[in-house]
């Protein structure tokens, strides 16, 4: 435990030394952090570390909780696992027809709700004792998760200038890993909290499924907040 603090906390100092620097000498920094100044980027940055973190949370629990939980063979864990991964497939092949027609805002909005409402068939699937219905949510999370990091990916390079687009092309990157690691590590946590009593009385993979939700609808806000 010790040795866990002392990590971070050097990495925490690494991390504000680095902001210091380069808001100092921004032209010989690695990573032009001036782009956060930027409105649009700022919460198109956020929006993708928040969406980040639902899409490979996910990931990480259901495989366990198809398993762990509901008693699935392997292979059929990792069948649905790609169900979800064809629904993000599909949903970013026909984005741009969608966004077209009903504008990219409205998209985006759509995208969350699918979120949520395949997250909500897909944790408590065990009410409706089907697993094409299961299939179907794991279709309408990869579909909507998969639309709402593409959005905010492309949401971020809107209004840079030339010079900020190539830093733009490594934040984001970042922001996706930084989101990945947190959904996982959140997923985990509340997992283990759980198993430990702390929380739900009921499955130890609830909390997980709570903590998704809970990120999916702060997706939803941030969008709402979103200035064309």
């Amino acid at each position: 435990m010790n040795t866990d603090i002392t990590v971070a906390s050097v990495g925490i100092v690494f991390l504000a030394s680095f902001f210091l620097i380069s808001k100092r000498k921004p032209d010989s920094s690695l990573i032009d952090i001036s782009m956060f100044k930027h409105s649009n980027f700022r919460k198109a940055s956020l929006l993708l570390f928040t969406s980040s973190a639902v899409y490979y949370g996910g990931i990480m629990l259901y495989p366990l909780y198809f398993i762990q939980h509901d008693g699935y063979p392997s292979y059929l864990a990792g069948i649905l696992l790609g169900v979800h991964g064809i629904g993000t497939l599909l949903s970013r092949w026909k984005l741009d027809r969608i966004s077209r027609a009903v504008g990219e805002e409205r998209t985006a909005f759509l995208a969350v709700i699918l979120t949520i409402m395949g997250s909500c068939i897909v944790g408590w699937h065990g009410e409706l004792g089907n697993r094409w219905v299961l299939g179907f949510g794991m279709l309408l999370r990869g579909a909507g998760i998969g639309v709402l990091t593409i959005i905010s990916m492309a949401g971020a390079y809107v209004g840079l200038t030339d010079r900020q687009i190539s830093h733009a092309s490594s934040v984001t990157r970042m922001m996706t890993h930084l989101g990945a690691t947190i959904g996982v590590t959140g997923v985990t946590i509340a997992i283990k909290v759980s198993s430990d009593g702390y929380l739900f009385s009921g499955s130890v993979f609830d909390a997980g499924h709570v903590f998704l939700l809970a990120l999916s609808t702060l997706c939803f806000f941030m969008i709402n907040r979103q200035k064309k």
